[in-house]
């Protein structure tokens, strides 16, 4: 680190900066529940959760929550509730002291954001309601599931440089909602099942942490809405297995739209997160043998194919809000075990 005299480079000897702090971290918790069978079909669960915390930030709130399971019919289950949560940030932070000490020095390099709000608690909404239908003798359960979650201060991480150490943040807004389809059948030695989720995962305005972004990045932020990192917009997944004597052989199959990825437009802007990687698909199968043993609990011996094809797929680019380095899926593997219980 080279100092500096307003602005001016003016000497080459690095000079020592200690950096040396401490911080305690409290977090008290309190929270009554309670069922109530209030109709023989209908059961409500409900409760009151006390939280209240002291590190960086500090801060407190009373979340209530509400449940509700109704069997509609026999097989017919329907089921809703709304829950308010506060969520800290994690204790990992960078103390806001940190920029002060380095100030007119070269380890703030020119044109970085110095900025830095420590993160607060998220607080947020989240409602659920889902149905689920038994058919064929019960054989067959669909079922659907949808939720839907608005944040204020939504808390997210990222990886800023090559070290593996996440840094929390917060969006002043958050929205995130959802769908997932689902399906199972199960008779005798054959099963099967499959899901297919949609999902929609955005935050607006970075107000903590700022030194971690670029203030292209933070001017675009204030005014519009991008797809967090970890949004996958559709993934799906489904499998069959059966069961032979003994022997029960398996296949599945996960797809994925990608992670989220930079979306350079043609004069050369970036909307943050505004494209994804491309879509994959990937297929396992298993085959599992019980080897009965005299006088004790069976043997059981495994072998699993992991990426069959041996398909080449990224998940994560690199680019974006948060995201330092790409991310691939396994590549083809075989894998075998053994297993005995007592």
């Amino acid at each position: 680190m080279l100092t500096t005299t307003d602005g001016v480079q003016n000497s080459p000897v690095p000079e020592a900066i200690a950096e040396n702090g401490d911080q305690t971290q409290w977090m008290e918790s309190v929270y009554l529940q309670d069922e109530w069978k209030a109709l023989p079909n209908l059961t409500v669960n409900y409760g009151l959760r006390a939280d209240q915390y002291n590190a960086y930030t500090s801060g407190g709130q009373l979340s209530p929550r509400l449940n509700l399971v109704w069997q509609v019919l026999p097989g017919s289950t329907v089921h809703g509730g709304y829950s308010r949560y506060f969520t800290p940030p994690p204790f990992e932070l960078i103390n806001s002291e940190t920029f002060v000490r380095f100030a007119n020095t070269t380890a703030i390099p020119p044109g970085t954001v110095t900025t830095d709000t420590p993160p607060v608690a998220e607080r947020a909404n989240y409602y659920d309601f889902g149905v689920e239908q038994k058919l064929l003798s019960n054989h067959l359960t669909l079922g659907i599931d949808s939720f839907y979650k608005s944040s204020t201060d939504l808390l997210d991480e990222g990886q800023f440089g090559a070290p593996i150490i996440l840094t929390p943040f917060n969006y002043l807004d958050g929205r995130i909602e959802g769908i997932e389809f689902t399906a199972n059948y199960a008779v005798a030695a054959l099963s099967v099942y499959g899901n297919l989720a949609f999902q929609s995962a955005k935050g607006k305005d970075i107000v903590s942490s700022q030194f971690n972004f670029t203030q292209q990045q933070l001017d675009y932020l204030i005014d519009n809405y991008i797809h967090l990192d970890h949004e996958e917009r559709v993934s799906a997944s489904s499998g069959v297995s059966y069961l032979w004597h003994r022997t029960r052989m398996s296949a599945d199959l996960l797809f994925g739209t990608g992670l989220r990825d930079d979306l350079v437009l043609p004069g050369g802007f970036v909307i943050p997160n505004g494209d994804h990687t491309p879509s994959y698909a990937q297929v396992n199968l298993g085959l599992s043998q019980e080897i009965p043993i005299a006088g004790t609990t069976p043997l059981s011996a495994r072998v699993d194919v992991i990426n069959l094809f041996d398909k080449e797929y990224e998940i994560r680019s690199g680019n974006g809000i948060g995201v330092f380095a790409p991310q691939y899926g396994p590549r083809r593997g075989l894998f075998l075990g053994l297993s005995k219980g007592f």
